[in-house]
């Protein structure tokens, strides 16, 4: 049995197709972990060897795990079963459960590092300067995997080297204000609502895109998804690999409430994608956030 961990469903997503052309006995995809479900996992069928994927989100909690641990010790040989986590963070390697699996069928597959980032662009565009593709890096902070390696696949197919081409593929970040838009509607008071929709009409109308902003947002809730469920958010920004400033800006969330708020963010790029003005659809997000907050504060 394989143990797979991720914090990007890019790769998850990336695993099943390569899984789907290894096996031809196809393979079987379970969100339950159980006796039953374990138990009948067949290795192959007619057609070839078979494999089972049992994908979960979130790493279980201590109660749980002790459940897990004893459910998957009597499978742990079992080499066509894998238990494939979504959701997990780099604290998750030193739990219980995943102690119970050899260190050689442990999985890790989370989102790059920085110094990954540049080894990853240094390997695929080499040449483009150093300096330049160091910069690069620091731009994809806020990037998903998948938006990542397809920026970086088209300039290594065009052979871009130019700073046009770069530019347009890894936007310079938009600092200074596009970074208090969150602290404001995270206050969730009509005042801060208008001081955020201020702020975000000066980024605008200075040239910067709308998409990068909510780029930005993007990344600060996906960074305040993974502080919350870090077991200790102090320590989590050094896991994580960002900065004790940055982590000062990242807001306090429940995990609910910060995936409530990246669907948000989400959202409101796709409306833009399918043609609605980017500052209209910026304008909405914050009010929708600001409301987001205003009423779990009505709550507490």
């Amino acid at each position: 049995m394989r143990l797979c961990m991720t914090d990007d469903l890019f790769f998850y997503e990336e695993q099943i197709k390569e899984w789907r052309r290894d096996y031809p006995g196809g393979i079987t995809i379970t969100d339950t972990c159980t006796e039953e479900s374990l138990g009948s996992a067949e290795p192959a069928n007619l057609l070839g060897p078979c494999l089972t994927v049992i994908r979960l989100e979130k790493f279980p909690t201590a109660k749980k795990s002790e459940e897990m641990i004893r459910l998957v010790s009597d499978h742990l040989g079992e080499e066509h079963v894998v238990i494939f986590f979504t959701r997990a963070t780099r604290a998750d390697l030193k739990s219980a459960l995943a102690k119970v699996f050899p260190a050689d069928s442990v999985v890790k597959m989370f989102a790059f590092g920085l110094d990954q980032r540049e080894s990853y662009l240094s390997k695929h565009l080499p040449d483009i300067p150093l300096m330049k593709r160091v910069e690069m890096a620091r731009r994809a902070e806020e990037m998903d995997m998948r938006s990542f390696r397809s920026r970086v696949m088209r300039l290594k197919e065009l052979r871009a080297t130019d700073d046009a081409s770069i530019d347009r593929e890894f936007p310079p970040l938009i600092r200074g204000e596009s970074f208090n838009l969150v602290p404001l509607v995270e206050k969730g008071t009509d005042e801060s609502l208008a001081r955020a929709l201020l702020s975000a009409n000066r980024v605008v109308s200075g040239g910067d895109d709308p998409m990068m902003v909510l780029g930005t947002l993007h990344w600060t809730y996906r960074i305040a998804y993974k502080m919350a469920v870090a077991p200790n958010r102090e320590k989590s920004s050094l896991e994580i690999g960002i900065s004790s400033g940055q982590a000062s800006r990242i807001p306090s969330l429940t995990p609910e409430q910060a995936l409530r708020r990246h669907e948000a963010v989400a959202d409101a790029s796709e409306q833009i994608r399918f043609g609605r003005d980017g500052f209209e659809a910026l304008s909405a997000l914050l009010c929708k956030l600001s409301s987001m907050a205003s009423a779990e504060r009505r709550l507490t």
